[in-house]
């Protein structure tokens, strides 16, 4: 299974979430930011590997602590691609998902104006029926009176009718479709606000679990698990072991997090905290 990462500049420099990248063996990954520079600690194929980038260029890499020669930088250039490519595909939907919004708000706004002019015509074809009728009539009693033009003002009655009935099918016409046109624009309506109801909710969830982390580390604190903040360098909570900075906790400690900071049996945290 693939989650896509969405990482915030107000994370970069502080706390680091570990979570899936590829379901292929990849175990878990850290990533930060900071200007132009990216570093990535990940683990894959049972390796640890730790590379700093510059844009695009890797500076510096250790595959298990060892520390790779930039001469052999080239070895893993599929798997660096790999890893940057599914962040750069999450930021790059994001701002599609923003730009479809924008186009599906723009559109429910030009059917609203369209279904509006629609009714307008609708109106004006319907008044141009009824005159053209009122017309036809006019002509079937002028021929009754004067029965020397009687042909001749019944076949222009004739054509009246005719031309009535043709404005009244597109006075009908005219009506569906500005009922069409209408019904759009109100769908149209919908998806835009269920776009934003959706990025609101990523927006949200980015804040809850940033929250969780700081209220888990404030805990610990609280429970003499970590002298201060500053202290943190890693965290480690699954539904089996409990560990801080590498030291790993009492199974009464482990349930107690486990119980109040996982969101599912299978669920894991893995945090690695920058100095």
């Amino acid at each position: 299974m693939k989650i896509k990462i969405f990482v915030s500049a107000l994370l970069a420099g502080s706390m680091f979430l570990s979570l899936p990248l590829w379901a292929q063996k990849t175990d878990s990954h850290t990533i930060r930011y900071n200007s132009d520079d990216s570093y990535i600690n990940t683990k894959e194929d049972g390796h640890v590997y730790k590379i700093r980038l510059k844009g695009n260029t890797v500076t510096e890499m250790e595959v298990d602590g060892k520390i790779i020669p930039a001469s052999e930088y080239s070895k893993y250039d599929a798997f660096i691609k790999k890893l940057l490519k599914q962040l750069e595909e999450d930021r790059r939907q994001a701002e599609l998902d923003r730009k479809q919004a924008e186009k599906d708000r723009e559109q429910a706004d030009k059917d609203r104006v369209q279904a509006e002019l629609d009714r307008r015509q609708a109106d004006k074809d319907r008044i141009q029926a009824e005159a053209d009728r009122t017309e036809a009539e006019k002509d079937i009693a002028q021929a009754e009176k004067d029965r020397t033009q009687a042909a001749l003002d019944r076949r222009q009655a004739d054509k009246d009718r005719i031309q009535a009935e043709k404005d009244r099918l597109q006075a009908e016409g005219d009506r569906n479709q500005a009922e069409k046109d209408r019904a759009q624009a109100e769908l149209d309506r919908k998806q835009a606000e269920k776009d934003r109801a959706q990025a609101d909710i990523d927006r949200k969830n980015a804040e809850a679990d940033r929250k969780l982390y700081e209220e888990m580390i404030a805990e610990l604190i609280s429970d003499k698990l970590l002298e201060s903040r500053s202290a943190l360098t890693s965290i480690v909570l699954d539904n089996k072991e409990f560990s801080i900075n590498g030291v790993k906790q009492p199974g009464a400690m482990q349930e107690k997090y486990a119980a109040k900071y996982l969101k599912g049996k299978n669920s894991s945290m893995r945090m690695n905290h920058s100095q």
